[in-house]
């Protein structure tokens, strides 16, 4: 995570902080693991029927949903649609990026058609932190 995403973060929840020492640090605390435990996920869709709903993405026991979702070219290299537009493109397969808050790897991805493995997590590629820039919730 970098440095200003750390801090732009951090103000959006919990403001200037010119409270006493150990409030800031618990701030600090706080934001340190939710960012840490936010995750980009790249998912392909393939036969999508009426079932589907970005809205079903999440994990079990969790009240976190995909936020920022894009819908990418069927390479993955450019966006194709977004959350804004609130229409999914009608594109076989659907290639999907997204990111999810306070995951646990343990727990499965919660899917329209039910649970999948979480793989091991990696570093997010490069072209796809091009492609979905992360705008922190209240910022």
């Amino acid at each position: 995570m970098s440095a200003p995403l750390f801090e732009t973060v951090l103000y959006a929840r919990y403001g200037g902080l010119d409270d006493a020492p150990e409030e800031h640090e618990r701030a600090v605390q706080l934001t340190r693991a939710e960012l840490e435990r936010t995750v980009l996920f790249e998912v392909l869709v393939n036969n999508r029927d009426e079932r589907f709903s970005v809205d079903h993405f999440g994990q079990p026991g969790s009240d976190q949903a995909a936020y920022m979702e894009r819908y990418l070219s069927p390479d993955g290299l450019k966006v194709i649609g977004q959350w804004s537009q609130y229409k999914v493109p009608d594109v076989e397969p659907l290639r999907m990026i997204f990111y999810l808050h306070f995951v646990d790897a343990n727990l499965p991805l919660r899917t329209s058609y039910g649970d999948q493995t979480i793989p091991t997590l990696t570093p997010t590629p490069l072209h796809l932190l091009l492609l979905a820039g992360y705008d922190p919730i209240g910022s």
